[in-house]
């Protein structure tokens, strides 16, 4: 078994003074970080508008926790954002969290949705905002647009997310978000395919359809199941916008 430099040794420093810092230790293999040979890695979470925070806090964790100890930087922003989201709150932490990363905020029009910062290398794109667009002739979308621009300026090899559905509600947003990828030669990795998919060349561009397509299916079934809860609810007379929005005339019962 060889002998090699303990993996607590901190990264950025040379082979030897790992090794005097470190000291040694046998181990199978030594620890190798996705990045370190292939080039930048870029890590989208993104979650709807429609929940809060902990539900993102949520996600950052979904996302983040397999890629502890393979993704540069990953341990790091979970460990100072956790459940709570941090660097996403408008809050004096949140601030200096921003300020320490350097982020950079993301806005659909005046209003931020979501920051792009960089921790040990790795590219971080969280967001809060919709992935979809109502209007049939209409492929612009903020966060669509902005991650195009973003992998466009950082030139990933490498992008990490959870679900698909965090980068596609749409299929026609998706495969345009697909051909730029698979211009640029990234390599997605999903939760659904974790190994990796080339968008822009088959197998790998049939499986980025596929999944496009599965994603935009998901979130039209959830809004017709809400939707369909709204149409029971009603015919059971219940008032669903709330004591402020009651026609003049009617009360709420307890």
């Amino acid at each position: 078994m060889p002998l090699t430099a303990t993996t607590s040794a901190p990264l950025g420093l040379d082979a030897e003074a790992r090794v005097c810092l470190a000291g040694y230790t046998a181990i199978s293999e030594p620890t190798t970080f996705v990045g370190q040979e292939s080039g930048p890695i870029f890590v989208v979470v993104r979650e709807s508008n429609e929940y809060d925070l902990m539900a993102f806090g949520t996600m950052i964790r979904q996302v983040l926790e397999p890629l502890v100890g393979r993704v540069l930087g990953a341990d790091e922003v979970l460990e100072l954002c956790g459940e709570d989201a941090l660097v996403m709150r408008l809050t004096p932490q949140g601030e200096s969290l921003r300020e320490r990363w350097g982020a950079r905020v993301l806005s659909q029009g005046a209003k931020p949705y979501g920051y792009v910062f960089e921790v040990s290398g790795t590219q971080f794109f969280f967001a809060m905002t919709s992935a979809f667009s109502e209007a049939a002739e209409d492929l612009t979308n903020a966060f669509t647009e902005d991650l195009i621009d973003a992998v466009r300026i950082c030139r990933p090899r490498h992008l990490y997310t959870g679900p698909s559905t965090r980068l596609v509600r749409r299929k026609d947003l998706g495969e345009r978000l697909g051909r730029e990828l698979g211009l640029l030669e990234i390599t997605v990795h999903t939760k659904e395919a974790p190994e990796g998919i080339d968008p822009g060349r088959n197998p790998g561009s049939m499986s980025w359809t596929l999944l496009c397509m599965q994603a935009e299916s998901d979130l039209r079934t959830t809004v017709t199941r809400l939707l369909t809860g709204r149409i029971f609810a009603m015919k059971k007379n219940y008032w669903l916008a709330g004591p402020g929005s009651l026609p003049l005339g009617f009360r709420l019962e307890s």
